[in-house]
């Protein structure tokens, strides 16, 4: 992913036309894009303005995330399941599966992805090229974070009678 981080950008659909890269493009500029769409003059990008109050910008880009796993979880349920069992078992193989898939959608799409040379001007078409795909991986990602959870949790569940007898044997306070 360091590719993203030193491939700089114009970014043409961004409000100021920033220069960005192409990790932040995916990370925060796309879905600024989608929430100014919702907000208009009164949303504050990601990036510039962590100390503002950004609870309702949240709370939408919550709701844009939910709607679109409605109806992934509608429609292909099994793609859903499949990505929770991908992470419900050994955490090496959750990994790996992840770094695979990530890896081989960038072979597969690299020319698009970096859009040519430095300081390329990225405009709406590739917004609207890969925007579905961001929130994909953003959905793909939680669900599979989820699974890992749940899974330490449960682990950490019935180890809990032995850090019981570890702190009364050391003598640990709660």
């Amino acid at each position: 992913d360091m590719g993203g981080f030193k491939h700089s950008v114009q970014c043409g659909f961004c409000a100021d036309n920033k220069t960005t890269n192409v990790h932040t493009l995916w990370d925060a500029d796309m879905f600024d894009h989608e929430l100014r769409g919702v907000f208009k003059r009164n949303y504050i990008d990601q990036m510039a303005g962590f100390e503002q109050e950004r609870y309702p910008f949240q709370e939408t880009l919550y709701k844009m995330m939910r709607e679109k796993y409605d109806f992934l979880l509608l429609i292909h349920p099994e793609v859903v399941r499949g990505w929770y069992t991908e992470c419900s078992g050994e955490f090496d193989s959750c990994i790996d599966t992840v770094v695979s898939e990530t890896r081989q959608y960038f072979l597969d799409n690299k020319e698009a992805l970096y859009v040519g040379a430095q300081g390329t001007v990225v405009t709406e078409a590739y917004l609207e090229r890969f925007l579905d795909t961001a929130f994909m991986q953003v959905i793909k990602s939680s669900v599979r974070l989820a699974a890992a959870f749940r899974r330490i949790s449960a682990e950490l569940r019935q180890t809990e009678g032995f850090m019981m007898q570890q702190r009364r044997k050391f003598m640990i306070p709660l």
